[in-house]
């Protein structure tokens, strides 16, 4: 019987990575390249391999061509707009 890899919670994950869990959850939505979830009942655990694949993944920067969203965002206003100017 092989050994199996052990199983990370979002928070192990977390610290793993070094992010916050606000950010975690953006790269699990966003990221294709991001390891996917394994549910087991109502608790979700990652493979800690997969992290490391992960993180050499994006060391040598071929994760880069498949993130998204970032580039589409339309770049907001400074301030309010300007009040209409009704013509009587």
């Amino acid at each position: 019987m092989s050994n199996p890899s052990p199983l990370l919670t979002v928070k192990q994950a977390c610290a793993y990575l070094q992010i916050c869990r606000a950010h975690f959850y953006s790269l699990l939505k966003s990221d294709p390249s991001f390891p996917k979830p394994i549910r087991l009942g109502q608790t979700i655990r990652f493979k800690a391999v997969d992290f490391g694949r992960y993180v050499d993944l994006k060391a040598t920067g071929e994760g880069k061509a498949e993130s998204v969203g970032h580039d589409l965002a339309k770049k907001r206003g400074r301030g309010r707009p300007p009040k209409a100017k009704f013509m009587a």
